[in-house]
């Protein structure tokens, strides 16, 4: 028994590596690349649809503001999406 344990661990470890999908890294960097360019260019702008379409909805969007000598923070789509209506708001009044 203990001759065939080490095999098949190894056997386990070959197929679970093995089955795991490849990641190509530069369409992933062109990807996030995209979206940071289209977050921008909404939020340039002021197109609210757009920009929230960049963004995942849910508690795990965080939003970091920072100015001089200060800066916030920004938990949950819901917090950070009403901060950007009131930012559009304010710049179209």
């Amino acid at each position: 028994m203990k001759k065939l344990f080490i095999p098949l661990i190894v056997l386990v470890f070959l197929t679970v590596t093995s089955c795991s999908e490849k990641t190509n890294i530069e369409e992933e960097k062109e990807a996030i690349k995209k979206v940071i360019t289209e977050s921008t260019e909404a939020y340039r702008v002021k197109n609210y649809e757009r920009l929230a379409a960049t963004w995942i909805h849910d508690l795990s969007a965080i939003k970091l503001t920072a100015r001089k000598g200060s800066y916030n923070t920004h938990y949950g789509w819901s917090e950070i999406s009403t901060r950007y209506k009131s930012d559009f708001e304010r710049f179209q009044n």
